[in-house]
């Protein structure tokens, strides 16, 4: 069984959930009340509308919601890979 390279994979998920945690920034700061709507459909509830006052993308949370899951997804690939390469 060929070892896959742990760094290296999980350096691709952490780029890849990146990128996409970008693209649902992105969303969010263009359609607000679309995103809230999706978020609500998502948790099988009518509506989140009583949480729109306080569900913004500041340049803080942006970048602590980035950092945080580009780590998770990092840890995350790399423990499987880890477990993957160590099989018997």
């Amino acid at each position: 069984m060929a070892k896959m390279n742990a760094n290296k994979c999980a350096m691709s998920a952490a780029g890849a959930f990146g990128a996409l945690y970008v693209l649902c920034a992105l969303f969010v700061m263009a359609w607000p009340a679309q995103s809230l709507q999706l978020k609500a459909d998502f948790l099988h509830l009518t509506t989140l509308d009583h949480l729109a006052p306080i569900l913004q993308v500041t340049a803080m949370n942006f970048i602590s919601g980035l950092v945080q899951i580009m780590v998770y997804a990092y840890i995350t690939v790399w423990m499987w890979c880890y477990i993957y390469n160590n099989m018997k």
